[in-house]
């Protein structure tokens, strides 16, 4: 037997591991690297890349080795050697923590997925999303929380305290507690503010518009109340609320051409309302996930607002909205399935990306009674915080075949239980003589899905599938809670009271010992003049109460008025940036609103600036003026260079930008209506145009 203890299994795979590593990254004898200079000639994005992930995971690896055995040994209350290694390989790295969800599409749940009264087991939270700090019931108690975390806050509580005790000498205790009310109060309000105002700002998020398919959803209870609701009767199932009525009624007073309407056309024939759809069996070939045999229902689409979407419901997007929730696109108006997103909201990259409608379901139009045929099921991952990760698996029976149309068919019977039954794989009655669509499946990925907070951009419709919702969808899970800011001011002054307190603590230390050190003599002037003045006979309890009554008398020492100062100031200051002119942005019509009024000082104390221009602009908008054809050239429109020459040649005045804009305006409107009479373009739109040339677009007319 050997002397020296044999690392555990899970420790000497580690030291393999960094050993496989150190050889597959070994570069000691690599020909890319000069053996004169050691550099490293020829490396490409993907070799730091490796290097930076093998240095990341040795790192790891090591305080494992360090930790590791004595946590897991806490944790388990065995060895890790013991540990099942089936149950780590199924587990795997990488994948999202918690359980896989089924989403239901026009399919009933399976028996083992529903209670004793026939509802969903599980419960997926609500697409209403909350950025608050505070509600009704947590906001005196965590301000508290929030102000008291200051140490001055603590110090001057104390004194508060103590001063209710006229053995201390305190004049008054409860005018000793009106300069802290007053801080505590004033704190209170102006965070109540900033959350009310946070607040607004998610309900008008959660009240934005979508359009989703009026069917039932077979993933949420047909009661989904709480029995809070239901002893108060809100919220009744059915029921158009309050909400969604005042979107409707305003939708119907907005002017034609204001408003997001259903029967808009694409450039193939792809209808949104269903009464000129062009997909035939001969331009576009059945959805394989459609079934030919189930009874559709009197399903349209309906205006409805993002908070009411729940998990399994199918929504409709159109060009420039916004995603409401990740959905999976199963349609879009390209006969391809393609459509491009904008996900500068969530990474800021401005660049649109593309996504790829579902195979299945690519040939699916956007009609109502054709959305309400789909049946399939979305085996998805637990809800992921990562951005470009994503994995699911679409599991349908192929309807698109002859033979599985033809066998479907011969079965179609007045009702559809059968086939659910045979849909969950329970069989039914002839189940095993009579064929049946071929079960399928189809990996998705997050080339196929939508997260919210990106614009779609450049696609007439997408049909997607709801998948996670509220505080499930990538972008909440990547925010986290708000977090409780504070500036450097702040932070520094809670360092200078900790200084200060310091010293005031030396102060009265010294006081009580002398105090206690005097009282204790016998024989003096205080015998004579000092007759009961001891507020007890034991000399230590006296240089106590001396100790704490000067605490008391020195407590200036830590300022009070210096906090009630600095929250005047930064309310002000809030203010005085809400109402400044200059801050005003005419391009969204709005003011600059101070969300945050703790950290207004903050401002302007960037020191270094590190720019790397790559080309991108700043604010992504680049505007065709002018153009040169033939050596002639077009446009209207003043360039920056052009006001540039004219300032400094003392002409600025020739360039109003008033009167430019009037002149443009007069040009616009000619050349449009050139262009109207001559040719019949239904992908103009003026409102976008910048390159004003009137002149060019009569010749090209002529």
């Amino acid at each position: 037997m050997s002397l020296a203890k044999r690392p555990p299994a899970s420790l000497q795979s580690d030291m393999d591991m960094d050993d496989a590593l150190d050889r597959r990254y070994n570069y000691d004898n690599d020909e890319d690297i000069d053996p004169e200079l050691r550099l490293r000639t020829v490396r490409t994005a993907h070799s730091a890349i490796a290097e930076s992930i093998v240095a990341d995971t040795r790192q790891t690896r090591r305080r494992r080795r360090f930790w590791g055995a004595r946590s897991e040994k806490t944790r388990h209350g065995h060895h890790p050697e013991e540990a099942d290694p089936v149950k780590a390989k199924q587990e795997g790295r990488g994948r999202p923590e918690g359980k896989r969800r089924n989403v239901y599409v026009n399919t009933p749940l399976p028996r083992g997925e529903l209670d004793s009264s026939g509802d969903p087991l599980v419960r997926y939270p609500r697409n209403k999303v909350r950025t608050t700090k505070y509600t009704i019931l947590t906001f005196i108690p965590r301000n508290l929380w929030e102000q008291f975390r200051r140490i001055a806050n603590l110090f001057f509580l104390t004194l508060v305290v103590l001063q209710q005790f006229s053995v201390f000498g305190a004049p008054s205790g409860v005018v000793s507690a009106l300069p802290l009310a007053f801080i505590i109060v004033a704190s209170a309000i102006k965070d109540g503010i900033e959350d009310y105002r946070r607040g607004q700002l998610d309900e008008e998020v959660n009240t934005s518009p979508t359009t989703r398919l009026a069917v039932r959803n077979p993933n949420i209870p047909e009661d989904p109340r709480s029995l809070f609701e239901k002893l108060l009767g809100l919220n009744r199932p059915g029921a158009v609320s309050r909400g969604v009525r005042r979107l409707r009624a305003a939708e119907a007073r907005a002017p034609p051409g204001s408003q997001s309407t259903l029967n808009v056309d694409d450039s193939d024939g792809r209808s949104m309302d269903g009464r000129s759809v062009a997909s035939t069996v001969h331009s576009y070939p059945p959805a394989a996930v459609l079934d030919p045999n189930f009874r559709a229902g009197a399903a349209q689409w309906e205006r409805t607002l993002w908070k009411k979407l729940e998990v399994g419901d199918i929504v409709l997007l159109r060009d420039n909205e916004q995603v409401p929730a990740d959905i999976i696109v199963l349609a879009t108006s390209d006969p391809d399935g393609n459509c491009y997103l904008e996900t500068k909201n969530l990474d800021g990259e401005t660049n649109l990306k593309l996504r790829k409608s579902l195979v299945a379901t690519r040939n699916m139009s956007s009609a109502e009674e054709e959305v309400q045929r789909a049946r399939f099921v979305l085996d998805s991952e637990a809800p992921s915080q990562n951005l470009y990760l994503y994995h699911g698996v679409l599991r349908y029976r192929d309807f698109s075949s002859a033979s599985a149309f033809s066998s479907v068919h011969a079965r179609a019977t007045n009702n559809n239980t059968n086939y659910d039954a045979d849909f969950h794989g329970q069989g039914g009655r002839g189940g095993a003589a009579t064929p049946m669509p071929e079960d399928r499946a189809e990996p998705v990925s997050i080339n196929e899905m939508l997260l919210r907070g990106c614009a779609l951009r450049n696609t007439a419709w997408v049909v997607g599938l709801v998948v996670f919702t509220g505080a499930d969808t990538k972008i909440m899970l990547n925010g986290g809670d708000t977090p409780s800011k504070r500036s450097k001011i702040e932070r520094e002054t809670n360092f200078n009271v900790a200084v200060n307190f310091g010293v005031l603590l030396a102060m009265c230390i010294i006081a009580g010992i002398f105090s206690g050190r005097e009282d204790a003599k016998r024989n003096t002037s205080a015998d004579l003049f000092e007759v009961g003045s001891d507020p007890t006979s034991s000399t230590v309890l006296n240089g106590l109460v001396t100790f704490v009554s000067c605490i008391i008398m020195f407590q200036n020492i830590v300022p009070i008025s210096l906090y009630i100062s600095i929250e005047i100031v930064k309310t002000i200051q809030a203010y005085f940036i809400s109402q400044d002119v200059d801050l005003y942005y005419e391009g969204y019509d709005t003011p600059c609103v101070p969300k945050t009024w703790n950290i207004s000082d903050d401002l302007g104390q960037i020191e270094y600036v590190f720019s790397d221009k790559t080309g991108t602009l700043t604010q992504n908008v680049m505007e065709f003026q002018k153009c040169s054809v033939n050596s002639i050239a077009y446009g209207e429109g003043v360039t920056e260079a052009q006001r540039g020459a004219a300032t400094r040649a003392g002409a600025a005045d020739t360039m109003d930008p008033a009167e430019l804009t009037a002149k443009l305006a007069g040009l616009k409107q000619l050349m449009v209506t050139t262009m109207e009479r001559a040719w019949s373009n239904r992908y103009l739109q003026p409102a976008k145009l910048t390159l004003v040339l009137p002149g060019l677009a009569s010749a090209l007319a002529d």
